[in-house]
């Protein structure tokens, strides 16, 4: 599902590697969590591939037996079709540029760089991620490390490939987005751009795993700062767009204690073992200006490829297969606010859905269904330029005499605007008291939105919605919040409820002011209130695995579905 950010659709992608922490986590199993989450491609890591090779072949293949691989990668590429999920790139290919020429270590990185093109060809690809090589015994040469790109890109550019080359933060000589933007215009190919990431160049630049701060130090933080906001200055001013392949988006924890100054066993430098295992979802833990980055990289013009790429040590303590992907659209807050937000904030960004990009974009909540108690206090139906886009869907039911067509051209109405997804984001120019804070929804999940009339012979108010015809009598039936929903949010409960007689110049005819709902206990248990209330539990209680549990018990309920 794209996010719209000033009127443009940004396509969003997830890690294969990000996904899952158990043998039972097949990539088929991970296929669907990322594309049930909604999001429209993956990258496809090649552990991945070695492993689902391993549940067909009750072996891992050789990670050179490209034959073999090949057929794998077939295999794949048909499950990402089932999920209508786009292969968007392989990864993660390294220690590839440098070595001297007629080294050995040359010899076998073009080797195996051919070998993934093959791969590529079968899962249907077109890009290679290309890491900054942390080998030892590479050149320094920007001019060298150039060359060596350039000359593979010119064997991809046979086959339609291109190149996505990332600074890894502990690489051994190109380490910022800088160093690699200067070796992808010296190298200067149409099919080499840069892969960023918020972790890579945040975590390189102004945040350091083995100091006790956490930052970069040796300087003060103000002058931290302003070299920070110096590189980013100079990113969104010198970058073309189109030179971005992608933004991986990542955040990272604080380590406690710190690491050690050194290699590992593995001879792996210590922003590598952070990378490694300290990288969790944005928002959730981690310290990384990650917001900062994103909007230098979006000043650029860029509004490509937004994907996740976690590497969390603690996610088999907080997550379980599917949640990852689940967890990004439903819980990251707006990417211009502190992680010290109030629980309104919390709550919001537990359900709208995709994180909030810098500017006036809104969340997008098609693909969360929950009440409109919860999303906000007024319906998108109530907001003019809705009304003004399909004018003629909300015109027509009131006009028509027949009972059973009148229902329909209601529900026309509806289904029209989530086919088109016509819904319109609330923003102070109509109306709304957020001021531009409103969300785009779906109707509710069940008890919904849409109804055919107040229902009479209870002193109980028990439908939730808000501004729409009634289809029985071709008026327009209201019902209005007021500041008030389950959390308690807002200083005074008002509910008015009002039928309105169109044709006899907008008179009330039945109108209900005073507040009269059934205790939560004597309510249905699909009346929309209660059936949350364990949702609503997870929210204030900060537990984002209780909500999303409880969530999903009701959207996959056949007992829902039997109310809607």
């Amino acid at each position: 599902m794209p996010i719209e950010y000033q009127g443009v659709r940004v396509p969003t992608c997830y890690a294969t590697c990000s996904i899952g922490h158990k043998e039972s986590h097949t990539l088929p199993l991970k296929l669907k969590a990322i594309a049930d989450a909604g999001f429209d491609a993956v990258e496809l890591s090649m552990p991945d591939i070695l492993s689902y090779g391993k549940m067909l072949n009750g072996e891992e293949p050789d990670p050179k037996d490209y034959d073999a691989l090949v057929q794998i990668g077939k295999t794949i590429r048909e499950q990402a079709r089932l999920h209508s999920l786009r292969i968007l790139m392989l990864q993660p290919f390294a220690n590839f540029e440098g070595w001297p020429r007629g080294s050995e270590e040359r010899k076998d990185a073009f080797e195996r760089a051919r070998g993934w093109m093959r791969i590529m060809e079968a899962v249907g690809t077109d890009m290679l991620q290309i890491g900054s090589s942390d080998a030892t015994g590479i050149s320094s040469s920007f001019d060298e490390l150039a060359a060596d790109l350039a000359e593979l890109a010119d064997i991809m550019a046979t086959r339609n490939m291109r190149i996505a080359y990332e600074n890894w933060c502990w690489a051994t000589h190109a380490s910022t987005w800088k160093d690699v933007w200067q070796i992808v215009a010296k190298a200067d190919r149409p099919n080499i751009g840069l892969c960023l990431d918020t972790f890579q160049s945040a975590g390189g630049e102004w945040a350091d795993p083995t100091t006790e701060s956490g930052l970069i130090e040796g300087l003060s933080k103000d002058e931290l700062e302003r070299r920070w906001k110096r590189s980013l200055d100079e990113l969104a001013s010198t970058v073309p767009p189109d030179k971005v392949f992608l933004l991986q988006i990542s955040d990272a924890y604080k380590t406690e204690p710190p690491l050690e100054a050194k290699e590992n066993e593995e001879g792996l430098r210590p922003r590598g073992q952070w990378s490694h295992d300290y990288r969790p979802l944005p928002f959730d833990g981690g310290y990384l200006p990650i917001g900062d980055f994103l909007s230098a990289v979006l000043k650029t013009g860029f509004r490509s490829w937004l994907s996740i790429e976690v590497f969390d040590s603690k996610g088999p303590e907080n997550y379980w297969l599917g949640i990852e992907a689940e967890y990004t659209f439903n819980v990251a807050p707006d990417w211009g606010i502190t992680t010290s937000y109030n629980f309104h904030a919390q709550a919001m960004s537990c359900l709208q859905g995709i994180p909030v990009l810098p500017g006036n974009s809104n969340g997008d909540l098609s693909n969360i269904s929950a009440p409109p108690f919860l999303l906000s206090p007024k319906s998108v139906t109530e907001i003019p330029t809705s009304w003004a886009e399909r004018h003629e869907l909300i015109l027509q039911p009131p006009q028509e005499r027949e009972p059973t067509r009148r229902a329909l051209l209601v529900l026309k109405n509806y289904l029209c605007s989530l086919q088109r997804q016509a819904y319109t984001a609330a923003s102070s120019a109509s109306g709304d008291s957020d001021g531009g804070g409103g969300a785009r929804k779906l109707l509710n999940a069940f008890l919904g939105e849409l109804f055919l009339g107040l229902q009479t012979g209870s002193p109980y108010l028990e439908l939730e919605g808000v501004g729409y015809i009634c289809s029985s009598s071709g008026c327009l039936a209201t019902i209005e919040f007021g500041g008030i929903n389950s959390l308690g949010i807002g200083t005074k409960i008002s509910v008015i409820a009002r039928i309105t007689d169109i044709e006899n110049g907008g008179k009330a005819v039945f109108e209900i002011s005073e507040l009269n709902v059934k205790a939560l206990e004597e309510q249905s248990p699909w009346a929309s209130r209660r059936a949350w209330t364990e949702v609503i539990d997870g929210i204030s209680e900060g537990n984002t695995r209780k909500a999303s549990e409880a969530k999903n018990r009701i959207e996959g309920s056949p007992a829902r579905d039997a109310q809607c």
